[in-house]
């Protein structure tokens, strides 16, 4: 078969069983970044690894609504007896400063969260602060529901089941106490060098926080006055054990571990980035933090659901062939499902084993649990095909090379 041909069955066997993308989209907006930390002449890399770390949440399926008020005018210039009522204005704290910041008239896509990031000198040795932001704005139905829940439900109070947020912002540590200098922070997918903070890290962690981990009234319900996290979804996935918190009831409890693709890591959602002999952690989230995110009430794809269409199937199989042996900028919507870095026969197994599920990962049990993430359903047809075209993509690619010839606070 023809490179031609051969894209062409890929693009008719997408159009042919594609479903709907429902994939998170994490937009960066570095207009508060007056400090610099993010600057790309200054420091190269910052960015793309901030990016490396929203793949994590990419695989997140609710169905966020869009806010787009009718004007761009804040409700503090608006008259409350006339209107238009239909206004807002984001708030969530500066990242270069940490003061409350607005951002009147913010227009929210659908399925999207918009994340303000920058750095500053934060106290003591915190390396890191996420969070979601709030919203004013009037109190007048459906208005107030759309800006506050974005359609998730109960997102508010003590009976809160679910999180919607419109996005917050990310602050990075940008000086160090210690050696009263500029933080050295490790930046891209390798494994961090003596002296350095790993980004990657700390940024998965504090988007953590924005996407609720320890924030939201979901999350906070679900968390007792003894520091356990009652969850179903975690305690499942803690072999069925309810786990425990940190004494902020904002973390799991220091050490806790769970796995990651089968390895066993400290969570990413514990206190301390852990530094041995100079050299820091390197943390991804695990399942159980995966779980708790899920029993605060995000839905989360199945490995191998490229497309977050809600079900692993030939459409996602295209979109690894056509994805097949690329390295670098590539994601969950490429099939980097293991977030490595690479599109490689390590995604394609993980797709393997999910093949043919729909819905979204459940933690019932730790057997269901132990049954996702090690048994291999039985093939369906076509899977040798998608196979050979795996195998097919990456020869043509092939081809087309040849031709052209302590211990560290995470946050407070």
């Amino acid at each position: 078969m023809r490179k031609g041909q051969f894209i062409g069955v890929l693009a008719l066997l997408v159009a042919i069983f594609g479903g709907e993308a429902r994939a998170l989209n994490i937009v960066f907006d570095y207009s508060f970044d007056t400090n610099g930390f993010f600057d790309e002449a200054a420091h190269p890399g910052r960015r793309a690894t901030l990016e490396a770390a929203a793949q994590w949440y990419v695989p997140f399926l609710d169905d966020l609504q869009r806010i787009e008020p009718s004007s761009s005018a804040s409700p503090s210039d608006v008259d409350p007896s006339v209107g238009p009522f239909d206004v807002w204005e984001a708030r969530f704290a500066n990242p270069a400063t940490g003061a409350t910041q607005g951002v009147a008239g913010l227009v929210v896509p659908e399925k999207t969260v918009i994340v303000y990031a920058g750095g500053r000198n934060l106290p003591d040795s915190v390396l890191g602060r996420g969070g979601f932001g709030t919203a004013f704005r009037f109190l007048v139905e459906p208005w107030n529901t759309l800006v506050t829940t974005r359609g998730q439900g109960d997102t508010q109070g003590a009976d809160a089941v679910d999180f919607g947020p419109w996005g917050g912002s990310i602050a990075f540590d940008s000086f160090d106490e210690e050696t009263n200098a500029e933080r050295v922070w490790h930046t891209g997918l390798s494994d961090p060098l003596v002296d350095e903070y790993d980004l990657l890290s700390v940024a998965i962690h504090e988007l953590g926080h924005l996407f609720g981990f320890g924030s939201a009234d979901s999350f906070k319900a679900l968390a007792t006055t003894d520091h356990k996290f009652t969850g179903d979804a975690a305690t499942a996935a803690n072999g069925g054990t309810q786990p425990s918190l940190f004494t902020d009831n904002g973390h799991w409890a220091e050490g806790t571990m769970s796995e990651v693709n089968g390895i066993t890591q400290e969570t990413a959602m514990d206190p301390s980035l852990n530094i041995v002999n100079g050299v820091s952690d390197r943390k991804y989230l695990t399942d159980l933090d995966y779980a708790a995110f899920r029993d605060l009430g995000w839905h989360i794809s199945l490995p191998g659901d490229a497309n977050t269409d809600g079900a692993v199937d030939i459409s996602d199989l295209v979109l690894l062939a056509q994805s097949f042996g690329l390295s670098g900028n590539v994601g969950w919507l490429n099939g980097d499902f293991n977030h490595d870095g690479a599109v490689d026969i390590s995604d394609l197994v993980l797709l393997a084993k999910s093949f043919g599920l729909s819905g979204e990962v459940q933690f019932s049990t730790p057997a269901d649990l132990l049954a996702l993430l090690t048994t291999l359903p039985t093939p369906e047809p076509g899977m040798g095909m998608i196979g050979l075209m795996v195998f097919n993509a990456a020869l043509m690619r092939r081809r087309r090379i040849t031709c052209r010839g302590s211990s560290r606070s995470a946050d407070a």
